[in-house]
Formats: structure tokens, sequence, C-alpha cells
């Protein structure tokens, strides 16, 4: 047993914590920290009396000025409390405001006092470049509960451990409680204005940009039924109508597993949401039926570039029927996002413009994702190869806001007139 499973084993009053964000940006796209859910789930089946801090989206979070609040959409999206902070010294060339989003140092301290001593702290992880805002709340909690063991797991976690054991924190690498019931913590569930859903884990492609295969082995069938439950509970409990999947491939096998969730759902009844890119390959007509009839808007799938050089899931050539399934079940082309990867080695400015044409031709709407390296998978070398910054050595230039800093192609000129190009072609389909 790991020395993070031996001090959660033995802790009997665990404090859950989903720190706050430095960033560029950071925006929720119906974002709910499901993972640290589900250990929090798992550790009150086990008979713990866990204590849980969202200190990045706490719908009761009150901040004075100069923090900003967060605006809402009535489907769920919404910004975060901001704090404008100094940038780190790395990152001066970025002409951008960093802020903090969530807690202030301020909030997490006056909350911390009210709490009793915890006998371990368990933080969530997020982005790579998210890691010296985990470590700056760690040392805030030490502060107030020092001695107390505190333990860190997650993406970052996993991806780039050794930043958080340099800062004397324990890292747990693995998952802790996979598929448990979310009915455990159906308190802090109804807090959030989306329930989290994930009817599949992992993925079974092997993109070389993507680290699903590296959390997830194999792909791995959750209990839909219990999900189903646990969510008409929570909408029951709440009234609200707004759900979100998590899966990397939550179309696998022509939508099986989704189907199955339809058959126990009658359509009108939630919102769901679908902020990962789906696959186009498993999409045909009767499920981008079921997609409009259950309200899944707006769609969003997974493209990333006319090349076949980058991942195994490419179904360019079929791409205009695709999405013409998808008008034929009543959606707009606004309403079909695919994501385009801008920024990958080897990649040129001439593939990405051809890639949007495709698009665009095809009757979508192509959003440009800017490449994340991420330690671990294929890409990764290659990028750090290429790039103007040293990624391997600093998690902070893995950003996705850094890619036209990092890459000598898509550089910031670049970039703007891409974008600008999209922006003429966003209003030529809304007819503005």
């Amino acid at each position: 047993m790991s020395d993070a499973r031996s001090v959660i084993t033995a802790a009997r009053r665990p404090l859950l914590i989903n720190p706050p964000i430095d960033d560029f940006t950071a925006y929720s796209l119906w974002s709910v920290p499901l993972g640290l859910l589900r250990v929090a789930a798992g550790l009150r089946a086990a008979g713990k009396e866990v204590s849980f801090l969202d200190l990045l989206d706490d719908p009761a979070m009150l901040l004075p000025p100069p923090s900003t609040a967060p605006d809402h959409h009535a489907d769920g999206r919404h910004g975060f409390w901001k704090t404008h902070l100094p940038k780190p010294p790395e990152l001066a060339m970025v002409p951008r405001r960093y802020s903090r989003s969530g807690a202030t140092d301020d909030h997490i301290r006056t909350v911390a006092a009210g709490l009793p001593t915890p006998d371990a702290i368990l933080i969530a992880t997020g982005m790579t470049y998210w890691y010296r805002s985990v470590i700056h709340t760690a040392d805030i909690l030490r502060e107030r509960f020092p001695g107390v063991p505190v333990i860190v797991g997650g993406v970052a976690a996993r991806l780039v451990p050794e930043r958080f054991a340099a800062a004397g924190l324990i890292v747990e690498t693995g998952e802790l409680y996979p598929g448990i019931d979310l009915n455990h913590v159906s308190d802090i569930t109804e807090r959030y204005d989306v329930y989290p859903l994930e009817l599949i884990s992992g993925c079974p492609f092997r993109c070389r940009y993507c680290a699903s295969s590296f959390f997830h082995e194999k792909v791995r069938a959750n209990n839909i039924p219990s999900q189903i439950e646990a969510l008409k509970n929570w909408s029951a409990n709440t009234s609200k109508i707004d759900a979100v999947f998590f899966d990397d491939a939550l179309l696998l096998d022509s939508g099986r597993y989704l189907k199955e969730l339809f058959s126990r759902l009658e359509p009108g009844r939630f919102r769901f949401h679908v902020p990962n890119g789906l696959h186009l390959r498993e999409l045909d007509g009767s499920l981008a039926a079921l997609l409009r009839l259950y309200q899944f808007t707006p769609l969003r799938f997974g493209f990333e570039t006319i090349s076949d050089r980058f991942d195994a899931k490419k179904e360019t050539a079929m791409l205009a029927e695709k999405t013409a399934l998808l008008r034929d079940a009543g959606y707009h082309s606004a309403d079909i996002g695919i994501y385009l990867l801008c920024g990958m080695p080897g990649q040129t400015v001439a593939e990405v413009e051809d890639s949007i044409a495709a698009v665009i031709a095809a009757g979508g709407r192509p959003y440009l994702s800017e490449f994340s390296p991420v330690p671990g998978t294929p890409l990764f070398d290659e990028h750090c190869a290429e790039s103007r910054l040293d990624c391997a050595a600093e998690p902070l230039y893995q950003n996705n806001s850094l890619s036209a800093y990092r890459s000598p192609i898509f550089t910031p000129t670049v970039m703007k007139r891409l974008k600008d190009d999209l922006a003429a072609l966003y209003r030529e389909q809304d007819g503005a």
C-alpha cells in the first residue's frame, strides 16, 4: 500500500479540497470536481467523517473587492470569482492579466479557521500548469493545521508528481474509488447547478497528444442505473435540470451506453452538456436524432486536423456525411462545433486553414484549441524539441494560453489572424 493510501485508510476525519486556479483565463463549461466527489463518496462509504471545501467554485462563496463576482448563464455555464495577481516572472512576456479563480488567501484562512483539525488533507489537482496554486493552497492549510499530512491526487499529481513531492506533499497517482455511487455525497452534489455523469471511463483510442490511457488502461462501463437514480434524486431535491458528461468516449459502440441511459429517461426532463469532444465516427442517423431529442446542445466533436498524423480516430472523408446527419436531425451549423487543434509539432498554418475550410464546407463550426503538451504522451517530447520555451522543465509553459509563445510557427501574429478570420466566419454563419 502506498504512503498516500496508508494515510487515507488511517484517517477518520479527512478534509477534501478543490483548490483555486491561477491562470490567464478559467471558465466553467459545466465543470464539477467529479474525481474529488468520488473520493468523498468512497470515504463516506467507509464510515469516515468527511469535510468538503470547494475553494474554486463554491456557489455560496462571497469575496470582497477587488475580487469580482462571476457571471452565470441559465444553462449552468459560468465564470469564477476573479482576483488579479502579479504574473509569475516566467510568464512576463504574455501581455494578459493573470488572475486567481476562486478563493483568495484571506478567504481560505478564514474558512480554515472555522474547521476542526482533520487527520488528513486531500487536495485535487487539475492541469499541470496549475501546480503552483495547488502547492500554495497546501501551504496555507499547513499554516492552520501543522503536522497534518497533505495528499494530492488527480491529473497533475499523476503527470508531474515530482513537483508536489518536492514541496513536501504526499502524492497519490492512482484512482481511489472508481465508479463509486455519488448518492453517498448527495448533500454536496446538490450545491452545484449541474450534475456530473460518466457512463464510460477511459477511451479505446490512443491518440498521440492525449493522456486518457494513463488514467484508464482499459475502458470501463460504469453503473448507469445507479447514476440515473442519483441524477433524478438530485433534480427532485434541487429542481435543477442540467447534467454534464465527463466521458472521453461517450458515443462508444455507436452510442450503446448513451442509448441505455436514454431508454431509462424520458426526453425533455434534462438538458445534457458534453464539453469533451465527441467521436464523429460513432455517429449515425438514429443517434443524431436522439441527441436532438434529449436536448444535447451545443455539440462539440473532436476532429483536430484534416491530417491523420496525430490520432487514430480520423474520419476526414466522412466529415460532411456526419454533419449532414446532425443537420437532418435539426441542428444548425452554429450548434455543430468541431474542435481543431492548433500548434502541434510539425503542423503548418496551411494545414490549420485547410482544416477550417473543411469544417465550414461540411456545415459545421470550427473551434481552435491551442495545443497544450501533456507530459508522457508521444507528442510531448516532439513538441519540446521545437518549443521556444522549456515546457519540460517548467509546467507553467505547458499552458495552452502559451501555445503561440512556444510554437515557432503559430506565433501571436499568426494566431491573431486565424482568430480574426474565424470571428468573421462566425458572423457570416450567424447572418450578422
